[in-house]
């Protein structure tokens, strides 16, 4: 390979990396958005229905502290419970629950040592990427069958010259 076919192929190179670069900047930014509509989704839904018709207390937390970790910050466990709405005597048994599993880990505050922290454990984290994974990839299937049916459907338009 001589020196110019060497050049081309760098370039071709990193022009691939910024666009894959770009696309994953793009898919956590997706990810994000649907972190923060399931969140006020799951709020919104409490004004038109009684809250004890979708009490899902640990998929609250874990998803308060997913928005938590996203912003860079740190949680005590009582403030879990007022971002989510949680009576703090279910919080904590849901947080006793969920780090008994795995998915999150209690710290004390180095600065106070009546307040403890909650966060994600990679167990957590990654489970939780796991479903919004899932999510985004079953949103992406059902718009493409979407498309595809209207496709179909305006085929006969096209075809006809309509």
């Amino acid at each position: 390979m001589n020196d110019h076919n060497l050049a081309d192929f760098k370039s071709a190179l990193n022009s691939a990396l910024v666009t894959i670069n770009s696309i994953e900047d793009g898919l956590e930014v997706a990810f994000a958005d649907l972190r923060e509509t399931e969140i006020r989704i799951r709020r919104a839904r409490s004004k038109f229905f009684p809250s004890d018709y979708f009490a899902d207390v640990a998929w609250d937390v874990l998803l308060e502290l997913d928005k938590a970790e996203r912003l860079g910050q740190v949680f005590s466990v009582s403030d879990v419970g007022l971002d989510a709405g949680i009576p703090l005597s279910t919080l904590l048994r849901y947080v006793a629950k969920l780090e008994s599993d795995g998915f999150l880990v209690r710290t004390q505050d180095p600065s106070d040592g009546r307040r403890v922290h909650v966060s994600l454990t990679d167990l957590g984290r990654g489970s939780l990427e796991k479903v919004f994974e899932a999510g985004a990839s079953a949103r992406a299937k059902s718009t493409k069958h979407r498309i595809a049916a209207n496709d179909e459907e305006s085929m006969p338009i096209i075809c006809a010259g309509g």
